[in-house]
């Protein structure tokens, strides 16, 4: 994971409710995997809620989950989360290299 991409982490944290901290990569993925194990059981509606939020591509999750039938869903699940996470980033350091932008279409 890059370094820059665990404050990107940050919403994540803030919309899951996990603990304030810094985490590493399998820190932050098997906290993660741990909440997301509670809504599947306790609040399924809200876990969807979301993994939409976040922008989970719905179909990559329907195919992870079926291309690993015995894996751990919340771990999967989590992989998920915190691979678009890295994905966002990448491309807000992408846009933000572009200097052929004019100065009046930058915000």
């Amino acid at each position: 994971m890059m370094e820059n991409s665990k404050s990107d982490l940050s919403d994540v944290n803030n919309l899951l409710e996990l603990p304030a901290g810094k985490w590493g990569n399998k820190e932050f993925t098997f906290q993660l995997a741990g909440l997301i194990e509670q809504l599947l059981q306790n609040d399924f509606a809200r876990l969807i809620n979301i993994l939409y939020r976040l922008d989970v591509d719905e179909q990559k999750l329907r195919t992870e989950l079926n291309k690993n039938p015995h894996a751990d869903a919340s771990q999967v699940i989590a992989n998920l989360i915190v691979e678009r996470q890295i994905q966002k980033l990448a491309t807000r350091e992408d846009f933000d290299k572009r200097e052929d932008i004019p100065d009046h279409e930058k915000w």
